[in-house]
């Protein structure tokens, strides 16, 4: 732990815990369960799932989204392409890892290619900028927006959730005696959502 003592008197102390995230937490987020109506099934619908991508989540609550018609549908899609990642002729916004193309952190590209996995090359995109440079993009660089309302529940969502309760309850806050739908609520929010919203 490190701590620093402020001209005003008040201490400001650092924590670092390596915590254990367990199977089961892992487990019920990747399971229907996790929609229940005594955990997040009252706001969160759970669309689609793949063991790869994890779930796609719809709040149903939240009012800034369209509900019927083809608003929905075309936020549907657009949740779909987000949720699978980037496929051919998708438009990202790029976040480099390299300094080398910092000048193109933030903006938008469109992907032409999508290396062949096959061929040895997985997660590897090719990208055309509005300028015409053309780069090889890992997925990690490429960030596709999902709509106002739709969310993905995968395993880095569940390990953040899990991380959430720690800071709000304490480490293994699931096995405390008053741990029940509602906290594995409120852990879920505070991934997908970032903040408590519902309930």
């Amino acid at each position: 732990m490190n701590y620093e003592k402020r001209p005003d008197g008040k201490i400001k102390a650092t924590l670092t815990l390596d915590v254990e995230v367990p199977q089961s937490w892992l487990e019920h987020c990747a399971s229907v369960d996790v929609f229940r109506r005594d955990y997040s099934g009252y706001w969160a619908q759970g669309v689609e799932f793949d063991p790869k991508f994890g779930w796609l989540v719809l709040d149903e609550q939240d009012d800034a989204i369209t509900h019927t018609g083809s608003s929905r549908q075309t936020n549907r899609a657009k949740a779909l392409r987000a949720w699978r990642g980037p496929v051919d002729g998708a438009v990202v916004r790029f976040m480099a890892s390299s300094l080398a193309y910092a000048k193109y952190n933030g903006q938008d590209a469109t992907v032409c290619v999508v290396y062949d996995v096959e061929a040895g090359n997985p997660g590897v995109y090719e990208i055309v900028f509005g300028d015409g440079e053309v780069l090889d993009a890992g997925e990690d660089e490429l960030i596709i927006e999902f709509p106002n309302g739709w969310y993905r529940l995968d395993e880095a969502a569940a390990v953040r959730a899990y991380l959430a309760g720690v800071r709000r309850w304490g480490e293994k806050w699931d096995e405390h005696q008053y741990c029940d739908g509602r906290w594995y609520d409120i852990a879920v929010q505070l991934a997908l959502l970032g903040e408590v919203r519902y309930g």
